[in-house]
């Protein structure tokens, strides 16, 4: 009887030391998964905490380091006019740009806007509207099915960007751009379902005349209209100083 309860009061404490072991790793463990870094194990860590690397024999606290992006490399200019100051740009099909002379005297200037002589198309003029646009603004995008655009710029600079929407054109999803104003006159020709959108790049308003070759037509108007940017059209207006 006694070795009976000998052994059975070992067993009892051997029992409690066992259960007494694992609560202690389980507490290591609850310990591990608090500090995930101490046990070797990989895991995620916020952006702003250090790290903590395990480096045989010791553990090295190394705090986080930010990775600089690397530097941009410069571009190099292609070559965009001839000698002759023309442009290399392929045109859009059917787009035509007629340089305008100014001619001065002591008593100031005059300058041509649109004659019949030019055959810069064969429709006659049938409507004539005065065009606004505020710094930085824009007009557009815009195209017509059946109105052909000539227009001007009287006043101020602009920016220009064409987009040729026309399966059957030999420049189908071709873009163009170009500049006019008052250092750059000229009479712009721009055909049907050809978008474009206008933006004022001066400081001061941009003043332009357009002659449509059709009136336009209050009930039904030929005007299709897309946002400045789009997904359609593969350009971008972005607000930059230039580079």
């Amino acid at each position: 009887e006694r070795l009976t309860s000998r052994f059975t009061s070992q067993t009892r404490r051997s029992g409690a030391a066992a259960d007494s072991t694992r609560e202690l790793a389980g507490q290591s463990r609850r310990v591990a998964m608090s500090m995930p870094l101490l046990t070797g194990v990989a895991r995620k860590s916020s952006a702003n905490s250090p790290k903590l690397h395990l480096d045989e024999p010791f553990l090295t606290l190394i705090e986080p380091r930010t990775v600089e992006p690397p530097a941009q490399l410069p571009v190099k200019d292609r070559q965009s006019v001839t000698s002759e100051g023309r442009r290399l740009e392929v045109p859009i099909h059917g787009v035509v740009v007629h340089p305008t002379i100014v001619h001065t005297d002591d008593r100031g200037s005059l300058t041509e806007i649109h004659t019949a002589a030019w055959n810069v198309h064969p429709e006659p003029l049938s409507q004539a509207v005065r065009i606004v646009i505020r710094p930085g603004k824009i007009k557009g995008w815009a195209k017509h099915i059946q109105n052909v655009d000539r227009t001007m710029v009287m006043k101020g600079e602009v920016k220009i960007v064409m987009y040729d929407d026309r399966p059957e054109s030999p420049t189908y999803r071709s873009v163009n751009v170009l500049f006019l104003g008052e250092h750059n006159l000229g009479l712009l020709v721009i055909p049907a379902s050809v978008y474009h959108a206008v933006q004022c790049v001066g400081r001061e308003d941009a003043i332009l005349i357009n002659f449509p070759t059709r009136p336009y037509d209050y009930e039904d108007p030929d005007k299709y209209r897309l946002p400045p940017n789009n997904t359609l059209i593969p350009y971008r207006f972005e607000d930059v100083l230039g580079w």
